[in-house]
């Protein structure tokens, strides 16, 4: 069997993504509003107060108001805990704006090392965020989305706003440095030839390869390489490897039809109005976050149709330690 492990990086080094104050000052204003209207039911703006309408009830969902959201607290960035003790991350603030649209208060409960499919099930969540091949596994359900895609990504030092356009035909014959046993560097060989990966420690390495200018081009998880390459601030994800992209979804036990549409409906909504961007941009970077903003349309689909990678690969638990996941900015 080819054994390959998912990319995983030490994130107590981690620091706040490097964008302009203005960008970071906007991004974390709008998202504290998003997670305001998503756990307290009002908000306060001078004299006016503005209280959530229940768009849904029970039995559609658990509890009267309540959105009940299934996150993974190892696995960040999708979800962490912070210094503080809080669960935080990408699924935390999608789950908060989702939770506004449908004028529901948020609750949060962490699905790490439990099974998402009794869990919706058992009616103890209405729904599970990281729906994908690394993330939950779900036999008897109906997946919503995508909100994001993953899969391996070529990164390179990118000058300007704008990202390049990338033939892969070019890159034969250049190396390309990867995690070693990663299922980026087992795409990266099997795309472009064995032995184009050149393999390091982990993802610091990297990433850092870049950023010393010992090699052009990376190979990472679009997602995790994102979120640490935010950091460096240059470093982007530039384009999916071919055939490598997958798609991450959100799910729903499947006899719940009701919720099914609403979450399709609220989902297309924070899309097209921004929001979704505004969270990508906060955990990803300016960057990075329009190459893994889905543009597609919002579907449903029957669990288990995602497909698997050719091969038997390990795509192992080893991602990154979220305990810093959603920290202040280090000063």
């Amino acid at each position: 069997m080819l054994e390959l492990r998912f990319e995983g990086v030490d994130m107590s080094k981690r620091t706040q993504p490097v964008t302009s104050i203005s960008k970071r000052a906007l991004a974390l204003l709008l998202m504290a509003i998003l997670i305001l209207f998503g756990l307290s039911g009002c908000l306060n703006y001078g004299d006016k107060e503005i209280t959530l309408e229940p768009k849904l009830s029970t039995p559609t969902i658990i509890t009267s108001g309540v959105l009940t959201v299934g996150v993974d607290s190892s696995r960040a960035p999708y979800a962490g805990v912070s210094r503080a003790g809080a669960i935080v991350g990408i699924d935390v603030d999608i789950a908060a704006a989702l939770a506004d649209i449908l004028g529901l208060k948020l609750r949060i409960v962490d699905t790490a090392d439990q099974d998402a499919d009794e869990m919706l099930h058992n009616g103890e969540i209405d729904m599970v965020m990281d729906v994908e091949q690394s993330g939950a596994f779900l036999t008897n359900a109906t997946e919503i989305g995508p909100y994001i895609n993953s899969g391996p990504a070529l990164f390179m030092e990118v000058k300007g706003t704008s990202l390049p356009t990338i033939d892969f035909r070019t890159l034969t014959g250049t190396k390309i440095v990867a995690q070693q046993d990663s299922l980026s560097a087992w795409v990266v060989d099997e795309l472009l030839g064995d032995g184009t990966a050149v393999p390091v420690a982990n993802l610091d390495a990297v990433l850092g390869a870049i950023t010393n200018g010992t090699a052009t081009y990376a190979a990472a998880d679009a997602i995790i390489g994102s979120y640490l390459a935010a950091d460096p601030g240059s470093i982007s994800c530039v384009a999916f490897f071919p055939d490598a992209e997958a798609g991450v979804y959100i799910g729903v036990e499947k006899t719940n039809t009701v919720l099914v549409e609403a979450l399709k409906d609220a989902l297309t909504e924070i899309r097209n109005k921004g929001q979704l961007s505004v969270i990508l941009i906060k955990w990803l970077g300016p960057l990075s976050s329009l190459i893994v903003i889905n543009n597609q349309p919002i579907i449903t689909q029957d669990a288990g149709t995602i497909n698997s990678r050719p091969g038997e690969i390990d795509m192992g638990d080893d991602l990154p330690d979220p305990s810093l996941a959603g920290s202040p900015p280090v000063t």
